[in-house]
């Protein structure tokens, strides 16, 4: 997957599967999603150019932070990451209950990228992992 393929879904999955997990209304998650593109200089019009792109030869360094800060601003607005600013699977599950593969794809990302001080390029990279390894279809048939 190309750079800013993944840039799009920096946003987009994290938002789907937290909306998908019943606790957040969609304009909550609209609200969310505008404040943190608001706080990052990021225009809605770019985000929707983002989001009609399908490739691109970049690399991970060149991606803009203020993409991979949007989405940590996103997770400490859906209230999903703990006081250091890290993600908090316990949280997440208090938006609603994880299937078991869904949890572990949750605890391995996060042991995966807690070492990362950075909490933008944390958020980016925790994405990105939980990208190859979250079911979204079960998210449809879980229940609180």
């Amino acid at each position: 997957m190309t750079v800013i393929l993944k840039s799009i879904i920096f946003i987009g999955i994290f938002s789907a599967l937290l909306g998908l997990v019943h606790s957040f209304s969609d304009d909550d998650l609209d609200m969310a999603v505008n404040q943190c593109l608001e706080d990052n200089n990021i225009s809605r019009e770019e985000y929707v150019a983002l989001m009609n792109v399908t490739s691109s030869e970049e690399s991970d360094d060149d991606l803009e932070m203020k993409y991979k800060c949007a989405l940590h601003c996103l997770a400490v607005a859906l209230e999903v990451v703990d006081s250091n600013g890290y993600v908090d699977v316990e949280l997440v599950e208090n938006h609603g209950k994880l299937t078991e593969d869904n949890y572990v794809a949750f605890t391995e990302c996060k042991e995966e990228n807690d070492y990362l001080e950075d909490m933008c390029e944390y958020a980016y990279k925790f994405v990105i992992c939980l990208q190859t390894r979250i079911d979204l279809n079960a998210f449809n048939n879980e229940t609180d």
